[in-house]
């Protein structure tokens, strides 16, 4: 099962042109930059981290049939970056969408649960949700990243088995490539589950490709493929003849004639591009005059494949292990937190006791607000005054201003903890029954007022009805059988 979440519309100008391979290697020819390009960092993975944000500050409610409210949905929608109108338009990028991305991404990387209450349904955070979002955005990427790349997740929710059988997770596409061993026929690899040795020539083979790719630069895609699946060049054959190699796309083998070779490399890579690639923020997007879609290689594309990723020029961290710039974080006086950085790694340790300020939030740096309302929130959940200020003083480089952490201190501590318990009650005609049951039951009864005795227990045993027989206490009938009164 392969979700094709960035499967781009066929222009009418693509439609038109010949599918047969070109008679030479056309060379790779660089384009302007557009002018309104897509999203370095690509959609999914920062539609995912301000969707899991957002169940930081809050649960989501679901319905019985585990859809989110309407309400829920709008939340979602309303926190997510806007994109340039050509890339909706390509990919069917709306709202809902995004948020649908999102929330598949959030299930298969199991960063989040649902849970009930009674008969409530919540939408809530995983541990590894909570970690995942505690890590650097480079971290981040570099996480979901690898995931990608292992080769066994029996636990994962989303495995199924011809995952066994082809590289669809990695790839975005049901496609397999594999180097045949001496002596092997057609019908000998039918059913033979891929190791992790089995993928890696096809990997290796499309990260060759895409390296020839100068950082930054766009290409016309349809240049790359032409130039990137023209003959023994095609990646599919893995630097061999095309009977070395054995190809398959959704199980089924592949000719290996020169035709059916270049048309499945060039469905490869469309593939790994709009599932992968683009919406990862490997590859930058964007749109020539033409209405052409134009791809551009970023740092990132080396961490996808598993390669070491130095980091960029301004110092943003891209590499597997890279913590890329420390985020600003800037408590002022009138109680608004500013997080100023691409790194909005603070947000999940501030959320849960803040408010979002969505009119005055934008990519790269976030609002947030200290209220009464929204302290108290924390401090139900948990959180103490000192753990609150130890956060926002740990992010923040200057003193807390004063009154911020007295109103902070004092919101909190206004909460009170308190414990409920289910007792028997017993209404009494006079002041004298109420001593007698006290008297009876021992410490396991409370006298309320005079008239009134708990009894620590929702029910008699033997024992305590002869005590109170003795002493001369007759237990009548309840006034309602729903309720622990009884009358005496």
């Amino acid at each position: 099962m392969i979700f094709d979440w960035w499967q781009r519309k066929p222009s009418a100008r693509q439609d038109r042109k010949p599918t047969s391979e070109p008679r030479t290697r056309p060379p790779l020819e660089p384009r302007p930059a557009p002018p309104e390009p897509g999203p370095e960092n690509g959609t999914d993975i920062p539609d995912l981290r301000a969707v899991l944000l957002e169940l930081v500050a809050d649960r989501a409610r679901l319905r019985r049939n585990r859809s989110l409210f309407q309400k829920e949905t709008e939340r979602f929608e309303s926190v997510l970056d806007p994109l340039p109108g050509w890339l909706v338009e390509m990919y069917n990028l709306t709202p809902s969408r995004r948020r649908d991305i999102a929330l598949y991404w959030a299930k298969r990387l199991q960063l989040t649960q649902e849970g009930s209450e009674g008969k409530r349904l919540w939408l809530d955070l995983t541990d590894t949700g909570r970690n995942w979002l505690a890590q650097t955005v480079g971290e981040q990427y570099a996480t979901i990243y690898h995931r990608l790349r292992e080769t066994d997740r029996s636990d994962d929710p989303f495995y199924y088995w011809g995952h066994e059988f082809d590289d669809g997770w990695f790839l975005g596409a049901a496609v397999s490539s594999v180097l045949l061993r001496a002596g092997q026929r057609n019908r000998d690899d039918w059913g033979v589950r891929l190791t992790l040795e089995d993928r890696q020539p096809l990997r290796d083979a499309l990260y060759a490709a895409f390296a020839e790719l100068p950082m930054g630069v766009f290409h016309r895609f349809d240049n790359f493929t032409a130039h990137t699946c023209y003959g023994s060049y095609n990646p599919l054959l893995l630097g061999r003849r095309s009977d070395q190699v054995r190809i398959r796309v959704s199980g089924r083998i592949i000719s290996p004639r020169v035709e059916p070779l270049y048309e499945t490399g060039r469905h490869l890579l469309g593939q790994l591009v709009s599932n992968r690639l683009v919406s990862l923020g490997c590859l930058q997007a964007g749109r020539d005059a033409d209405g052409e879609l134009l791809i551009a290689r970023r740092p990132r594309l080396d961490s996808y494949f598993g390669r070491s990723v130095p980091k960029e020029p301004d110092g943003t961290g891209v590499s597997p292990g890279g913590t890329g710039v420390s985020p600003v974080v800037v408590v002022q006086p009138d109680f608004s937190v500013l997080v100023i950085g691409m790194d909005q790694s603070p947000l999940a340790e501030l959320l849960p006791f803040c408010e979002r300020v969505r009119e005055r939030s934008g990519p790269g740096a976030a609002t947030l607000r200290l209220t009464r309302a929204s302290v108290i929130k924390g401090a139900v959940t948990g959180l103490s005054s000192a753990s609150m200020l130890e956060r926002l003083q740990r992010h923040c480089s200057k003193p807390l201003p004063k009154n911020v952490s007295h109103e902070v201190r004092e919101w909190a501590n206004w909460v009170r903890s308190v414990s409920t318990e289910s007792v028997m009650l017993f209404r009494c005609p006079d002041a004298a029954a109420t001593d007698r049951i006290v008297a009876a039951l021992g410490r396991g009864a409370e006298k309320l007022n005079e008239t009134m005795v708990a009894f620590a227990s929702t029910i008699l045993s033997d024992a305590d009805r002869r005590k109170l027989l003795e002493q001369g206490i007759i237990i009548g009938r309840r006034e309602n059988p729903n309720s622990d009164k009884i009358e005496t």
